[in-house]
C-alpha cells in the first residue's frame, strides 16, 4: 500500500501503519511522481522503512560519479 501524504487524513495512516493484524506492506510518499513511488514500493516490498530515508541504496538509481 503506498500512502501520499498529501491525499490522506494523518488518523487513516495511523490506523493503517499501527494496524496488529496486517496482511500488506506500507510505504509513504510525499508526491505521487514516478520515481517517489517505485522507492516506495521497493520500501514495501522490502519491508523498509515507511519513509523514505537517504540511507537506502536502491538498486535501480545509479551513482552520478563523473565529479
Amino acid at each position: 500500500m503506498i500512502l501520499i501524504k498529501s491525499y490522506i487524513k494523518h488518523g487513516i495512516s495511523q490506523m493503517l501503519i499501527n494496524s496488529h493484524n496486517r496482511n500488506y506492506s506500507i510505504a509513504m510518499v510525499t508526491t505521487s511522481g514516478q520515481l517517489a513511488v517505485e522507492k516506495a514500493l521497493y520500501r514495501a516490498v522490502y519491508k523498509l522503512n515507511v519513509t523514505d530515508q537517504d540511507n537506502i541504496d536502491y538498486p535501480f538509481i545509479e551513482e552520478d560519479n563523473s565529479n
